[in-house]
């Protein structure tokens, strides 16, 4: 019935004195997508691939589905 104003929240003074980090962008050569493209195929999961090479799952998932005919 009633609305009350919603309050902002306020940052900290060590949230302020730290920048928001910003996630670097990972570049893999052709020899790191060979051995996850061998990885998944040897039945390591998508996740755990992607932790050990620092990038998301979702990149893994792509390298599979769009690897090249020559490493079939």
């Amino acid at each position: 019935m009633y609305q009350t104003k919603s309050r902002k929240k306020t940052r900290t003074e060590d949230e302020c004195s730290t920048p928001p980090s910003k996630k670097t962008r990972v570049v893999l050569n052709f020899a790191q997508k060979e051995e996850i493209i061998q990885k998944i195929g040897s039945g390591f999961s998508h996740k755990k691939v992607a932790a050990d090479y620092n990038i998301v799952a979702s990149t893994v998932y792509q390298l599979v589905r769009t690897k090249p005919d020559s490493l079939s």
